[in-house]
């Protein structure tokens, strides 16, 4: 028994010595959060930040950072609030990886029917001009037992052997499932493509697109938004965003190699 108790005391002891810079740490991780740095998800807002999981992640750090103060100042009240709102950021953290960050992680996604051309066109749009075309369909496939709730892609952008192609002229590779992905399914995003002119091309890239030997590459992040009350449905895709969160997101990058 007194060993017992000579434990708790030195662990008290510790505690009391230690938790202002728990605190402290806390608190500093909470914001850290919040900084801009893209990971490739963005957060609840549809911002990126350092944590896809802000502003959730921020108030937990911050809850826990006010339960260390209320148990070593004794200040039950505080101390049994902040643990409920601590247990309910866990239960909602689990629901949510449950209900959406594991649903939109499975899904797999590939590049098929690619054809590709360069060239003159002598129809385009400020008069005859070099350009070049790549068209391709996208495949999604959702391999859980679970229905994926409707989602679409954002951030496009597109590479030539790791480097941007320049000024697009016409991109088209949006992907917007109004409808649940069924479970065990796979549909087909067809007539997807890129065209742009030689002048606003790297010259690397038109380089390599001239030898067709190359790859290349999109990449974009998929992602289920949520949208606030009075938002008419009537309103364009890209309008109604900024009246909107997201509930979850899934970067992704999609490669294909000619080979000529």
């Amino acid at each position: 028994m007194l060993e017992f108790t000579s434990s708790r005391e030195r662990a008290n002891s510790a505690l009391k010595r230690l938790w202002k810079p728990l605190v402290f740490l806390s608190v500093i991780l909470g914001f850290s959060t919040l900084l801009p740095i893209n990971v490739g998800r963005p957060n609840f807002f549809g911002s990126f930040t350092l944590c896809s999981f802000a502003p959730v992640a921020t108030l937990g750090m911050f809850i826990l950072a006010l339960t260390v103060y209320a148990f070593i100042n004794k200040r039950k009240r505080l101390l049994y609030g902040n643990v409920a709102l601590l247990l309910l950021i866990v239960g909602f953290t689990g629901f949510w990886v449950y209900d959406a960050k594991i649903p939109i992680d499975s899904i797999e996604m590939n590049i098929t029917n690619v054809s590709f051309w360069i060239g003159e066109d002598p129809h385009w749009i400020e008069g005859p001009a070099n350009t070049s075309s790549i068209f391709f369909n996208v495949t999604l496939h959702n391999p859980t037992d679970r229905d994926i709730p409707a989602f679409h892609s954002e951030n496009h952008a597109m590479q030539i052997n790791d480097k941007s192609i320049g000024l697009v002229d016409i991109l088209d590779i949006d992907i917007q499932l109004q409808t649940p992905l069924k479970a065990h399914s796979m549909i087909t995003w067809p007539e997807m493509w890129v065209v742009f002119e030689q002048k606003y091309a790297d010259p690397d890239v038109w380089a390599a697109l001239l030898s067709k030997n190359f790859t290349f590459t999109i990449t974009g992040v998929l992602v289920m938004r949520y949208y606030w009350g009075g938002t008419p449905s009537s309103v364009p895709e890209y309008e109604r965003r900024q009246y909107s969160g997201i509930w979850a997101s899934k970067p992704y990058s999609l490669s294909y190699t000619f080979e000529g």
